[in-house]
């Protein structure tokens, strides 16, 4: 039994959960399509978790079965929903009655009581020759996500989309600087009760 499109009741409740989450997000058509792409590779990663180990096979998501379709919406939904963890150092709001919020070394995009990874800082180690040995930098990024949620592409055509730092402080500091830039907002000076 089908719902009249080629899949079954699976993809239905898939899409039901994108509408829902989307109109949570007050229906941008950008904000949509990241939603609905975060879903998209949520049923990839299902699919994935089916194949044999060291399967070379790339998982189609127009193949997935009812189960994978309803499996992959309710883990999606759940992981949007979830509670944000740490402080929030820095709200704005932003189009269709979002907000950002910065939290330590993440921003999220966040709409009717689910929230959207949209920046992060990631540490890495390199090898500095004057320091003949290895150094901890920080990366701070806007993530592919968050991209297509300002122009509807994962591509930053042009603009800065990532930086790095050498300490902890100045990365948070280029985070909030690239949401800014990014998304044409202010930050709140200090973080709301």
């Amino acid at each position: 039994m089908t719902d009249g499109s080629n899949h079954g009741f699976g993809f239905s409740s898939f899409r039901s959960r994108i509408n829902m989450v989307s109109e949570a997000f007050g229906n941008d058509n950008y904000i949509r399509r990241a939603i609905a792409e975060e879903f998209k590779e949520a049923l990839v990663r299902e699919q994935r978790h089916r194949l044999p180990p060291n399967s070379y096979e790339t998982p189609d998501w127009t193949a997935a079965s009812d189960t994978q379709f309803e499996n992959a919406g309710w883990a999606m939904e759940h992981r949007l929903s979830k509670d944000l963890q740490g402080a929030v150092t820095g709200r704005a709001s932003w189009r269709s009655g979002t907000q950002l919020e910065l939290r330590g070394d993440t921003a999220y995009l966040v709409g009717g009581g689910y929230a959207l990874l949209v920046g992060l800082i990631s540490t890495m180690s390199v090898y500095d020759t004057r320091a003949q040995g290895n150094i901890q930098k920080w990366m701070p990024f806007i993530t592919d996500t968050g991209l297509i949620c300002i122009s509807g592409s994962r591509y930053a055509h042009g603009e800065l989309k990532s930086t790095n730092a050498r300490t902890e402080a100045s990365a948070v500091v280029s985070l909030k600087g690239l949401m800014e830039r990014h998304f044409k907002i202010k930050f709140d000076k200090e973080a709301p009760a």
